[in-house]
């Protein structure tokens, strides 16, 4: 049963937020940027942000951000190491002793029913802001994989039974049936943004940006035996495959005095890629997003919300995310964040960000329930 949830929901997965865009100054404030940004990170979730610069001192901006998020509120991925290093020691042993075969059934029965989700993400942003048409060239990774066992009850028969018959302990992982599963993909994003600055009658300005982009997805089905777990094969080439395509991403920023809206259209294209299973694919599909935001002066706030919901990988059900976020600089040295991140549809958990940055150097820690952490930072030069 749970092979089939994760199955259903990688078959139509569009690659929610979870993770999103791993960046210090982002994700301190939640990812809650899509408005309120700069030319300089801003661009990465926004591309008409691009055109959202100082002409007075802004020229040229290199950035580079990372960070991952683990929720794994059962100890999954340490429980299956340990069991990994039980196998071995009963492996090599000579006999399989009562001590060995209680504690392999328990932790067997421990994992049963748990999971574990994880995603890492990085990105590279050089920013050229120009009044004729700003450029700024992306590169933006992001990896999501859920993780589940399968214990077969057969398997606790048969440790009985290698006990009882005092068989030879080195046939056992060979025969067993429970295997532990991962669900997942790995997508890159390489494109340029182009964006421009309008100034309308009314005194406002409106900020228009197109980015064109090839998109590589490499989708992960793993399966393991309990007994030969281990997550750096999630991107083995046999569990692992690669296609890429061309997408567009489309953006809009509205300046009215200290407030700003932004609207984004991601992956205008739908597109499905194949997976290793034939009859599995992953659907990336056109996600918008609005925002309201504020700024003055050393202030800037903003809530933004994905306006239709998107399948979440690896788990049942639908995914959408509203953010809240807020920024407040000290001596325009010292920038304090702190932002939400709350799921509309309850496939996922609830996440809480704070951050600092000073200078170039910017920082995150995110946190949640049912031990939900991670952290991002990010760093570059600006001239």
């Amino acid at each position: 049963m749970k092979k089939t949830l994760l199955s259903i929901a990688l078959v139509s997965a569009s690659l929610p937020s979870f993770g999103g865009e791993y960046h210090g100054s982002l994700s301190g404030m939640s990812g809650a940027a899509y408005a309120t940004g700069n030319y300089s990170e801003g661009v990465l979730l926004n591309p008409s942000l691009g055109a959202s610069y100082d002409p007075e001192k802004d020229d040229f901006a290199l950035l580079i951000g990372a960070g991952a998020l683990v929720s794994d509120k059962d100890d999954l991925i340490d429980q299956a190491d340990d069991l990994v290093d039980l196998f071995d020691e009963i492996e090599n042993s000579q006999v399989l002793t009562n001590a060995q075969a209680t504690e392999l059934k328990k932790r067997l029965q421990d994992i049963d029913g748990d999971s574990a989700r994880v995603a890492v993400g990085a990105n590279v942003a050089v920013s050229i802001p120009n009044q004729l048409v700003s450029m700024a060239f992306i590169a933006s990774g992001r990896g999501y994989i859920s993780l589940s066992p399968d214990i077969a009850q057969d398997d606790l028969d048969l440790i009985d039974r290698y006990l009882e018959q005092n068989l030879n302990p080195s046939d056992l992982n060979a025969e067993l049936e429970s295997t532990i599963e991962g669900y997942g993909a790995i997508v890159t994003d390489i494109g340029v943004a182009f964006s421009k600055a309008f100034t309308l009658d009314n005194g406002n300005h409106l900020l228009v940006g197109f980015k064109p982009k090839k998109v590589e997805v490499e989708s992960i089905i793993y399966t393991s035996n309990v007994a030969d777990f281990d997550e750096d094969d999630f991107d083995a080439d046999d569990y692992t495959r690669k296609e890429d395509s061309m997408n567009y991403d489309l953006g809009l920023t509205y300046i009215a005095g200290n407030l700003r809206y932004g609207l984004v259209a991601n992956n205008l294209q739908n597109k499905d890629y194949k997976t290793i299973d034939p009859e599995e694919v992953i659907s990336i599909e056109r996600q918008f997003v609005g925002a309201v935001g504020y700024v003055k002066g050393n202030l800037k706030a903003e809530v933004a919300l994905d306006l239709n919901a998107v399948p979440a990988i690896g788990l049942p059900g639908e995914t959408q995310m509203l953010r809240a976020g807020v920024e407040y600089s000290v001596w325009n040295l010292l920038r304090l964040r702190a932002g939400i991140e709350q799921e509309q549809k309850d496939a996922l958990d609830d996440t809480y960000s704070f951050g600092v940055g000073l200078g170039a150097f910017n920082l995150a820690y995110i946190t949640g329930s049912d031990k939900t952490e991670g952290f991002a930072l990010s760093g570059g030069i600006r001239f």
